[in-house]
């Protein structure tokens, strides 16, 4: 019996120092935070019920960069086109075709844009983008990538590819992004969610400004084109 009470009193002693143990592993490792990088991306697909010529007409109007970035707490505050070139060889009426819709020149532009934001998870005020766009008679896309780290954004890219469907247009949006923030391991899991959800959400508000550029502009008989 006394063998039997020593050994439980062992057993017991063991279980409160291992406990112990743990809770100060936990408290000095578990709590403590440390600098990682996490990433979050997205995708998404869908269809407009508008004519590719015309999509294309709209979004050379001026505003589909805007459409882009401004989004999350991102206010585009300046943009500068630094590289420009148009090729009209496969056009015959260059002028007539843009004013219908039905322009055929390739058309590769680069530009620069200052990005003001005031979105918390970031903890950046300003960034700086470089956006790349080739737009074509059969499709179009777009690229627009942080060009240096901002605050805890490491990187941020979207892209915009358009196609003609019959007399519909197919639009494909993606998000990526990488921010660096502190926290605890026990926590960085959830991080990484609130960080995924940030790219899900990005793309949704994209949508959203696009759907409402298209039906913006969709009823004005004539579009001047504007890179």
């Amino acid at each position: 019996m006394i063998v039997q009470l020593r050994s439980a009193a062992i057993s017991l002693g063991w279980t409160i120092g291992l406990t112990a143990l743990f809770a100060t592993l936990i408290a000095l490792y578990g709590w403590s935070s440390k600098a990682v990088v996490l990433h979050g991306n997205s995708e998404k697909t869908f269809t407009l019920n508008v004519d590719f010529n015309r999509f294309r007409q709209i979004l050379v109007r001026g505003k589909a960069t805007q459409a882009l970035v401004e989004h999350g707490g991102m206010k585009l505050v300046n943009e500068r086109i630094s590289a420009l070139s148009i090729d009209l060889s496969k056009d015959s009426r260059p002028l007539l075709h843009a004013l219908v819709g039905e322009s055929k020149a390739d058309v590769h532009a680069s530009k620069r844009l200052t990005v003001d934001s005031d979105d918390p998870r970031s903890n950046a005020t300003q960034l700086s983008l470089n956006q790349d766009s080739h737009i074509t008679a059969s499709g179009i896309h777009v690229c627009t990538k942080s060009s240096e780290a901002a605050g805890e954004l490491q990187l941020y890219e979207t892209t915009l590819d358009a196609v003609q469907d019959d007399l519909q247009t197919v639009v494909t949006l993606s998000v990526d992004m990488s921010i660096e923030v502190r926290v605890s391991p026990i926590f960085v899991s959830q991080a990484e969610t609130r960080v995924q959800q940030a790219a899900i959400q990005a793309v949704l508000d994209q949508e959203s400004a696009i759907r409402k550029l298209i039906s913006t502009f969709e009823g004005d008989p004539f579009i001047l084109p504007k890179i």
